[in-house]
């Protein structure tokens, strides 16, 4: 115990000198570079490891990790609870636009954008060559049904449609 030097056992350069107690550094003393330079007086304090400074600073690496765990956990569900809200959203919008485009839809059903033009089939059958829309509407062959009612009425009372597409030239 008390003032000593200590010496690097290969090279026997002069390492530490001050104080020691129980065979250990301890206290104030001066380190020195592998030049024999001292060292700056904040590299110059020893550094004491025992059980419990170990143990303290474990425990506070865990705690750190611990914690930081968390953290990246806490993040996570926060970017997983956005994800979710974000996919709900969209998809009550979406579902949204179906109900708006079904009610404009059923509102709509009827009433018709162009009307229904028919004619009677024994009208048509007396035709000696198809004649342009304008001259059968002249002539009074043609039946003009305007709104959904209408045509309904028109096909329930036993009447029968048939259906083809001309293109008048």
């Amino acid at each position: 115990d008390g003032h000593g030097t200590e010496y690097h056992r290969e090279t026997g350069r002069k390492v530490y000198e001050g104080m020691f107690k129980d065979g250990h550094k301890h206290g104030v003393g001066t380190w020195y570079d592998e030049s024999g330079k001292a060292l700056d007086e904040a590299l110059q304090k020893p550094c004491k490891f025992s059980e419990q400074n170990v143990g303290v600073a474990s425990f506070g690496i865990v705690l750190t990790c611990v914690m930081v765990g968390l953290a990246i956990g806490m993040l996570i569900c926060c970017v997983g609870e956005l994800v979710v809200r974000r996919r709900q959203r969209k998809a009550l919008e979406e579902r949204l636009e179906a109900e708006k485009q079904i009610r404009k839809a059923l509102q709509t059903r009827d009433v018709l954008k162009y009307p229904l033009v028919v004619m009677p089939a024994d009208v048509f059958l007396t035709l000696q060559e198809m004649m342009p829309h304008e001259q059968a509407r002249t002539l009074g062959h043609l039946i003009y049904l305007d709104n959904v009612q209408a045509s309904r009425d028109f096909f329930t009372d036993g009447s029968l449609g048939v259906f083809f597409s001309h293109q008048w030239t």
